[in-house]
């Protein structure tokens, strides 16, 4: 990668570089993502900040993505570090340089998402388990940013959840976003595989999971209580057009929002 000084012509080159991107309608800095080493697990790299001005660089390791706010206030980043040690998610103030954590666990963050005004961010959170092939997925959101105290933060486990479907988590191909209101996440659920069960291996039987009774063509819909509420008013947003069982129908629907069509978790 070549940067440009326009007005001298200057230039300066840089190797690895994977992507980059100016911080935002503030500018003043560009941050480069340099390539995973060879042979590397994890999907952490070096990020470098550079400030145009001075040419003044920081380097930050073990960085798997990041995305500036549109103003440029605001750089999240998602570390992802041998061993999960210390992933997680954080925030950097690009006028104060400081830089405070906003969740972090034994788990891979992905698609950070920020709204349109920097006043939210959302992101995927996916941990491994044991029985399935892939990772399970939650949502983390945030709001109320602020340079003096740690913004608000919601989580939602679809695993968590009673009444939800079987074998069904966030789906990590669809990015989450807050609604424009910041009163709602919008996300997609897919299904995932089960892992095989070794050769002599006792097979357990698996217990039928019991779906809500609900009404015709009645859209669903996530509360930030965590229960699963039926609206019976719309049936714009109803997906299912099968006139099979109800448990049939909640379960076309959820394949539907995999599709595409969005799932709302509020978070009022």
């Amino acid at each position: 990668m070549v940067l440009v000084e326009l007005a001298t012509a200057a230039k300066t080159e840089f190797e690895q570089i994977r992507r980059f991107s100016f911080a935002g309608e503030r500018g003043g800095w560009i941050a480069m993502h340099r390539y995973t080493p060879e042979g590397q697990k994890t999907k952490g790299s070096d990020l470098i900040l550079r400030e145009l001005s001075s040419g003044d660089e920081l380097n930050t390791g073990n960085v798997a993505e990041f995305a500036f706010d549109k103003k440029g206030n605001w750089m999240a980043f998602a570390i992802d570090a041998a061993e999960m040690a210390a992933n997680g998610v954080q925030l950097r103030n690009m006028s104060t340089g400081a830089v405070m954590p906003l969740d972090s666990g034994k788990a891979s963050y992905q698609s950070l998402t920020w709204t349109e005004n920097g006043d939210g961010l959302a992101v995927l959170r996916g941990v491994e388990d044991k029985a399935f092939e892939d990772k399970l997925c939650d949502v983390v959101g945030f709001k109320n940013l602020s340079a003096s105290a740690k913004p608000e933060k919601f989580v939602f486990d679809l695993k968590t959840e009673r009444n939800a479907p079987p074998n069904m988590t966030m789906s990590p191909n669809r990015a989450p976003f807050w609604t424009k209101s910041l009163s709602a996440i919008v996300f997609g659920i897919h299904e995932v595989k089960t892992k095989k069960e070794k050769k002599g291996a006792r097979k357990r039987k698996a217990r039928p999971r019991r779906q809500p009774p609900m009404r015709r063509n009645a859209p669903i819909w996530f509360s930030g209580t965590g229960s699963i509420r039926v609206c019976s008013r719309c049936r714009k947003c109803s997906r299912s057009r099968t006139r099979t069982s109800a448990s049939r129908r909640f379960t076309t629907w959820l394949r539907s929002v995999s599709c595409g069509w969005p799932t709302k978790l509020c978070a009022r």
